[in-house]
């Protein structure tokens, strides 16, 4: 590559993370927040140190859907956030069995996990009204409602919207 041309990468390079800083920065108050995975319990969608956009809007959090992936707190006074996915809704009867998801008796088809659960004790579970039952997409090494129980709404924070940084990762969260 020409030396002018690394230099005009660089530069793209060194631009896009200032305004993914200067977005962070500018609305950290406001209803987005730039956040930082810190573990890998939801690979291969998100992975350690991947730099998130995070949507706070009461009305982003009032409509959660399955299938989304929520920044929340265990327990109200906790310091801690957890980032897992939305897998059951409220009043949803759950069950885990041999590694398979099944909403209302009906199998939960999960692309985007990254392998089968190992060793897995079965799991039911009624979701509580204004919770949701969470699960980590690496299964085996997540902490999730499978042994702690459902989250409560008013404990989730908000929901991951894109991946921001590093460049190569940057893309919509699904």
């Amino acid at each position: 590559m020409k030396r002018g041309a690394s230099r005009t990468v660089t530069l793209i390079e060194v631009a896009i993370l200032l305004l993914a800083l200067a977005i962070g920065l500018s609305l950290r108050i406001g209803a987005v927040q730039l956040g930082v995975i810190e573990s890998g319990s939801m690979e291969p969608a998100l992975v350690k140190d991947d730099r998130c956009l995070l949507n706070k809007r009461r009305e982003t959090i009032a409509a959660l859907t399955r299938g989304e992936v929520i920044i929340f707190r265990w327990n109200a006074g906790d310091a801690d956030t957890f980032v897992k996915r939305i897998v059951g809704l409220p009043g949803e009867q759950v069950a885990i069995i041999r590694g398979q998801t099944f909403i209302n008796g009906q199998p939960l088809t999960e692309p985007y996990c990254k392998e089968p659960p190992q060793n897995e004790q079965p799991v039911q579970a009624v979701v509580a009204p204004n919770s949701y039952f969470v699960l980590g997409d690496n299964r085996n090494h997540s902490e999730d409602s499978r042994e702690r129980g459902s989250v409560a709404r008013a404990n989730v924070v908000g929901k991951l919207t894109s991946i921001v940084w590093p460049r190569s990762r940057a893309r919509p969260v699904k």
